[in-house]
């Protein structure tokens, strides 16, 4: 798949904005098939960085990766099946493609998918483009049941990005343990080992409402070098318009960690990025600037549990 890292670190190439914060908007009015409805059906409000300029709006015609199928593999049916699951989600990540890729995973792998698209969306809103091809897979099972089929290996994908300042490339590394899931015949890639480190999971679904602007935090993930909540903003009221300015996550140690949040055009799905942290994640805080009223300051409990 695309590293998530690499799209986020990129993302400055492909906005032609130099060293500068990138843009992050969400206009109202507007949808897409990933925007999400607001309360009363209101769409998201326009969020910005702090002192970003206007994000520019570009189109692509997203390339799918050249992924293999997973005939003739060693533990019959189940494994084909399996395999079939993991590049059926590879495939989806190279479309943008959020439907498939969640009907082919769960867990740790749908929320790792999620972030992808997020972070692929925000380069293709400001003009960008991006394309993933799988170069080497080298997988073989070693555990088929008829609920589980665990592959050892590795898929190495190479994923580029091309924006108005020039294309660059990066590689990532999928190894095993890569566990796939099977219930009542439907497989979904479940887990899987990213870059050398293994992913941790938090599912979240924590909200909270103040002065009409609504954030909910439904997962968080470590992975590489960063944690990330996926994340929702709505407003109450049309045409709304905020910037973010402050972000900090508390684990259950007691550390605080600054971050920074991704908004791709048309959408009120966004990324908060951390810096790595092994612990729990436990609170949330998150400071907003409404464009025509007040500041808004969001300070959520997080109750979800690594799996």
């Amino acid at each position: 798949m695309i590293g998530v890292t690499a799209l986020l670190v990129l993302v400055v190439l492909a906005s032609g904005c130099g060293g500068s914060s990138p843009a992050q908007r969400n206009p109202t009015g507007t949808s897409s098939t990933t925007a999400a409805s607001g309360p009363g059906g209101s769409s998201g409000p326009e969020v910005t960085a702090p002192g970003a300029g206007h994000a520019v709006t570009g189109s692509s015609s997203p390339p799918g990766p050249a992924a293999t199928t997973g005939s003739g593999l060693a533990g019959g049916a189940e494994a084909a099946d399996a395999r079939q699951a993991l590049d059926g989600w590879l495939a989806a990540l190279g479309r943008r493609d959020a439907t498939t890729m969640l009907a082919d995973s769960t867990g740790a792998a749908a929320a790792l998918g999620s972030l992808n698209l997020v972070a692929q969306q925000d380069i293709v809103s400001r003009g960008g483009n991006t394309a993933l091809q799988v170069t080497n897979e080298t997988l073989a099972p070693t555990t088929v049941t008829a609920t589980v089929v665990r592959f050892t290996g590795e898929i190495d994908v190479r994923s580029t990005v091309t924006g108005p300042k020039g294309t660059a490339p990066s590689q990532d590394r999928i190894t095993g343990p890569i566990v796939v899931v099977g219930d009542g015949g439907t497989w979904k890639l479940a887990t899987l080992t990213f870059d050398g480190k293994p992913i941790v999971y938090y599912p979240e679904g924590s909200t909270q409402t103040v002065s009409g602007l609504h954030l909910t935090v439904v997962s968080i993930l470590s992975y590489v070098g960063d944690t990330t909540a996926l994340v929702d903003v709505h407003a109450d009221t049309a045409n709304a318009s905020v910037t973010w300015e402050r972000l900090s996550l508390t684990t259950g140690n007691g550390s605080t960690i600054s971050g920074s949040a991704v908004f791709p055009t048309h959408s009120p799905t966004g990324l908060f990025r951390f810096a790595r942290t092994n612990d729990r994640p436990a609170h949330l805080d998150a400071t907003f600037q409404q464009h025509n009223g007040p500041t808004v300051t969001f300070s959520l409990t997080l109750p979800g549990q690594p799996s």
